[in-house]
């Protein structure tokens, strides 16, 4: 979340007025405080730390757009595609991520949510400033945000698929007996 913290820095330069929460808590927290007091952010970034599965959805419905700046670890851990990405998309809010890992599969650049390269300050700024310029754009990104993941990350779809699948390997594998 520096880069998110450090992309607040950037806008509040241009004099943007926007609030930033972030979500969870972890061994980074400490030094994520002292980025914020350097950059003179308190009252633009708030540290919510742990949150129950309620108030994180709820923090969702609030905010205007949803920001996950995966990155790749020090020591080359990725993650997949984020739950809460998903999550965040089937209510059909507006998303910005990074082209990490599996996200791309997820998101498709300017069609349902935007993708910045990872650990890029400038490109995410810039994105934020498109995307507040613009609001004329969010519906449809909402909305084909929320048919992405209804079409193609659906449980039930996901399941029959699982179980077609089986099917086929079990008939294929009786008749090789």
């Amino acid at each position: 979340m520096d880069v998110a913290i450090k992309t607040m820095y950037e806008l509040k330069k241009r004099g943007l007025k926007i609030a930033l929460k972030i979500i969870g808590e972890g061994s980074l927290r400490h030094d994520l405080e002292a980025l914020i007091i350097k950059n003179k952010l308190e009252k633009e970034v708030t540290l919510l730390g742990w949150q129950s599965q309620t108030e994180v959805k709820q923090a969702i419905e609030k905010a205007d757009f949803v920001l996950q700046l995966s990155k790749t670890a020090s020591d080359g851990d990725k993650e997949g595609v984020p739950v809460a990405l998903m999550e965040t998309m089937a209510r059909g809010k507006l998303v910005i991520s990074t082209q990490h890992s599996g996200i791309p599969e997820l998101i498709t650049n300017n069609r349902n949510g935007w993708l910045v390269a990872e650990n890029s300050v400038p490109e995410t700024t810039e994105k934020i400033i498109e995307i507040i310029h613009k609001p004329e754009i969010w519906a449809q990104i909402s909305e084909q945000a929320r048919n992405k993941i209804y079409h193609e990350f659906n449980i039930k779809k996901l399941n029959d698929s699982l179980i077609a699948s089986c099917a086929g390997g079990v008939l294929h594998a009786q008749k090789n007996v």
